[in-house]
């Protein structure tokens, strides 16, 4: 699988829209890449442990995207929830970094 370098601005637009609302605290970083096979992975980095509830919403977003988007554009699409207290300069942005919290 061929991975792309940078997340597409057409793709960086259907995650604001897709994001709206959906952003919560104990979310530190939402990276993404696409690869060119049109697989897309989306990795929620968290503050604690994921729970149901965060993998639900990842799914919601997954969900959101699909509206706003083609099968041509996105042929698949998986998300992650992982827990991690590294510093969010140390979390891998995969090819683009979609939100990050501010952190002292």
């Amino acid at each position: 699988m061929k991975i792309n370098s940078e997340i597409p601005d057409w793709l960086r637009v259907c995650f604001q829209r897709a994001l709206w609302g959906g952003v919560y605290a104990s979310i530190r970083k939402i990276a993404a890449s696409l690869s060119d096979d049109n697989e897309l992975l989306v990795v929620y980095y968290l503050d604690r442990e994921p729970s149901e509830d965060d993998l639900e919403n990842v799914e919601i977003l997954l969900t959101e995207l699909s509206f706003f988007t083609t099968r041509d554009q996105i042929r698949t699409a998986n998300g992650r929830c992982i827990f991690s207290t590294d510093p969010i300069s140390k979390l891998d942005s995969l090819h683009g970094t979609i939100y990050s919290r501010k952190e002292f």
